[in-house]
């Protein structure tokens, strides 16, 4: 997960880095500022999606480690139904 978010922050930051230098030479680009914005908030609005359903999906899902049998050691074994 911290890959996806290191990805994208990075993206971003690499495409607002090379937007400005490319104005500072005085290069037209098919893009504005206003563009520019807009592809940091759905970056930043992802990015929150991505970490609301990281903590909220385990309280959905996270019922399986109740048909492990814990007292048996260091590997997991199977409760006998």
């Amino acid at each position: 997960m911290k890959y996806i978010f290191g990805g994208i922050i990075t993206l971003l930051l690499l495409a607002t880095l090379a937007f400005y230098l490319l104005g500072m030479w005085g290069v037209e680009l098919p893009i504005t500022s206003a563009d520019l914005t807009k592809a940091w908030i759905t970056g930043l609005v992802v990015l929150g999606a991505l970490l609301v359903f990281t903590v909220i999906l385990p309280f959905f899902f996270g019922g399986r480690s109740n048909r492990y049998d814990k007292s048996s050691g260091s590997i997991a074994q199977r409760k006998k139904d």
